[in-house]
């Protein structure tokens, strides 16, 4: 049976002001070329197309329409943000989220919302998940953005991909889940996808002329290589052209053994 390879890329520049960013619809453009010369079908979505529903929709679409052998990845460059847990599953009683373009509504994709979706995942088949956004490697974790941090991007031309949550904000969103706050948990051996973050917990993901400061890095050592790179040869090829003094430090959150598996290319195979 032949592999097919598919993929969903998000790009958000167009949020309400002051939350806009400049270079998260570049990095979809970009993410799409660079996967479509590995043989994936790249389903795109770009600014207003990025809502809560169709995003979650595509992504449920993408998990249980593929079969064994199939190789899948979701890209995703926009905001992150924490918000108050309210299903009590999470110990720091935050649960952390990307932010779609209706946010403002309460409409946020929880790390609870996508655990449910990638739970569904038929065995046999490969998820990478790539986040150029303030979040963790296991999208459980975003980073806390702390005022004083401000001055320190702005002076070096950067934007900081996080969106801090106001009580308004929590409001909405707790008012939009009211309906169903007893989402899914998925435990840590239920998890068979990879995530590869921009950034620790503790840090922030930026963006600088006109593009991810993670995704520039990734897509050149992704274009520098061959069909062999495994996550773990990536991510530590990655952290190599970012450099000893790198703002961020991307992170990778896989399943035991397979940090080893072979990069966005197939499901199974030599593992370098």
């Amino acid at each position: 049976m032949a592999t097919t390879r598919r993929a969903l890329v998000c790009g958000i520049d167009a949020y309400p002001s002051p939350a806009t960013l400049s270079g998260c619809v570049n990095d979809a453009v970009a993410w799409s070329r660079a996967l479509t010369g590995r043989g994936f079908v790249v389903d795109v979505m770009i600014d207003g197309d990025c809502t809560q529903r169709a995003i979650l929709g595509r992504l449920l679409d993408l998990v249980t329409q593929s079969k064994p052998g199939d190789v899948l990845a979701f890209v995703f460059s926009g905001h992150g943000t924490r918000l108050r847990d309210l299903n009590g599953d999470e110990a720091d009683g935050w649960d952390e989220a990307l932010v779609p373009v209706d946010y403002q509504t309460g409409r946020f994709i929880l790390d609870d919302d996508l655990r449910a979706v990638f739970s569904q995942l038929p065995a046999g088949v490969a998820l990478t998940v790539i986040a150029d956004s303030c979040h963790s490697g296991t999208v459980a974790r975003f980073a806390s953005m702390l005022p004083d941090a401000y001055p320190v991007f702005q002076k070096q031309r950067r934007a900081a991909r996080f969106l801090p949550s106001s009580r308004e904000l929590q409001e909405a969103h707790t008012l939009a889940r009211a309906s169903n706050v007893e989402a899914q948990i998925v435990g840590p051996e239920a998890v068979r996808w990879t995530t590869i973050s921009a950034c620790q917990a503790s840090e922030v993901a930026y963006e600088s002329d006109g593009q991810g400061d993670f995704t520039r890095a990734a897509l050149a050592v992704l274009g520098a290589s061959g069909s062999r790179l495994t996550h773990a040869g990536f991510l530590r090829r990655v952290l190599e052209r970012l450099g000893d003094e790198r703002a961020q430090t991307p992170h990778l959150d896989v399943p035991p053994g397979l940090e080893r598996r072979t990069l966005v290319t197939r499901a199974t195979g030599p593992r370098t």
